[in-house]
């Protein structure tokens, strides 16, 4: 596959040993006390027909921590200007963004996630995070073009409720880290390898909202589990188990599969993990082994997680160094997991005059290479009654089985809206909570 340039300078620029990856500039950690005062230059309204330049189209699944700092190895940047950076990733249903702007400046994401233009359909998203009386502050909204009378603008309760932004402030410059989450509606990608578009503006707090018909020049990206940067040109590569899940306490198995030839002197192969998962997990160091008469050769990394581990996404950074002493890179995202997952199914509800029942059911799905054994305590708002299916014991007996587990929920008359079901897990001495969102039209 081609190599991106851009990301390759990126992985290569400062690094001095194999495995080595840039990282992002420390953030200012100042928390805020008051109101930001605005800077000397407020940024207008953006211009939104000119490109932004992506420095990697490419981007992986890694989940940061939302503290607003900008940790070492946990955001992968995406673009910026003279005076302020911005990163984004992304994980399974959720979007994240992050950006250092200068303080008094808000930050802007334009979303497409149908990639099909910013005023065709309803898939188009503006996200905008300010900072009001020394606290982040995020508003979503969608903008629908499908209209006859013109393209106008909707609001995203539940996004909103399900998402959420941390920020640091001083005197020149504000950090923002936010997570966009769909709140199980479905909006964004669950798959690997899907295409969207973004766009990130650094724009003054006093500019006012953006209206709905303006044109938007929106950069497309691509969302996987997997990447690489700086390769031989003649040296085929692959990942075999990216994107697994592993709990604390336990290992897994990332292949990385290469074909080529002895000519390519290709001398030796170190494998990590970044960010949050480094201090946690093993890393390795090997010679280069020989190609096989079919031209092939395996490595696996086994990152052998530690029970301490933080969950989330992370990042499997594999070096494989040349003769002439340049290093190429693949990089494949893998998740630490909790025990198990909780997913509710969707089901369209529309609301009666009349209270209703209807049957629900959810998804226990084992992370684990163990049996697992537990109960799933199902909590509802007020006015809504669990018929059954709120204190539910589980045996999953084969490893990252799953099971599923119908019940029945009692409906006000004339509910609305987004309806928070909170799963609380319980096996053995550990607690692992979640919410689901079901939707009522």
């Amino acid at each position: 596959m081609p190599i991106p340039f851009l990301l390759a300078s990126f992985l290569l620029q400062g690094a001095t040993q194999i495995g080595q990856a840039q990282t992002p500039p420390p953030a200012q950690t100042a928390t805020p006390a008051q109101a930001a005062p605005a800077p000397a230059t407020p940024q207008a309204a953006p211009n939104f027909q000119t490109p932004m330049t992506v420095s990697e189209p490419v981007r992986l699944a890694r989940t940061p921590k939302l503290d607003g700092t900008l940790d070492e190895d946990e955001w992968d940047p995406i673009a910026g200007g003279a005076d302020w950076k911005g990163y984004f990733q992304w994980e399974p249903g959720k979007l994240h963004f992050a950006a250092k702007v200068a303080t008094g400046n808000d930050l802007l994401i334009s979303l497409d996630l149908g990639s099909n233009g910013w005023l065709v359909g309803s898939d188009n998203i503006e996200a905008r995070v300010s900072m009001v009386g020394g606290m982040p502050t995020l508003k979503v909204r969608q903008m629908d073009a499908t209209q006859v009378n013109g393209p106008r603008w909707v609001e995203l309760p539940g996004v909103l409720d399900a998402s959420a932004v941390k920020a640091t402030s001083d005197d020149t410059s504000t950090t923002f880290e936010l997570t966009l989450d769909d709140a199980g509606k479905g909006l964004f990608p669950m798959q690997q390898n899907a295409k969207i578009s973004v766009r990130l503006d650094e724009i003054a707090s006093t500019a006012a909202p953006i209206d709905p018909f303006l044109p938007r020049v929106l950069s497309p990206v691509q969302l996987v589990f997997q990447r690489a940067a700086a390769l031989p040109p003649s040296l085929v590569w692959g990942v075999e188990g990216s994107g697994n899940n592993v709990v604390p306490g336990e290992g897994t198995k990332i292949r990385f599969t290469f074909k080529g030839d002895a000519k390519l002197k290709l001398q030796r192969f170190a494998a990590h993990s970044l960010g949050f998962a480094k201090a946690s997990t093993a890393e390795m160091s090997v010679p280069f082994p020989e190609f096989d008469n079919k031209g092939r050769a395996f490595l696996d990394y086994r990152p052998e997680v530690s029970k301490d581990a933080s969950i989330g996404y992370r990042i499997a950074n594999a070096a494989v160094k040349g003769a002439d002493g340049l290093t190429g890179f693949v990089e494949a995202s893998y998740r630490i997991a909790p025990l198990v997952d909780i997913s509710l199914v969707r089901a369209q509800i529309r609301s009666k005059t009349q209270p209703q029942t209807v049957h629900i059911a959810y998804y226990v799905k084992s992370n684990s290479v163990h049996q697992m054994q537990g109960q799933v305590f199902v909590t509802a708002p007020a006015n809504y009654v669990l018929a059954k299916g709120d204190d539910r014991k589980f045996t999953i007996p084969s490893q990252h089985g799953s099971l599923r587990r119908p019940f029945d929920l009692q409906i006000p008359a004339a509910a609305k809206g987004m309806v928070p079901l909170t799963f609380k897990v319980t096996i053995g001495d550990q607690t692992i909570s979640t919410t689901g969102y079901l939707y009522i039209d």
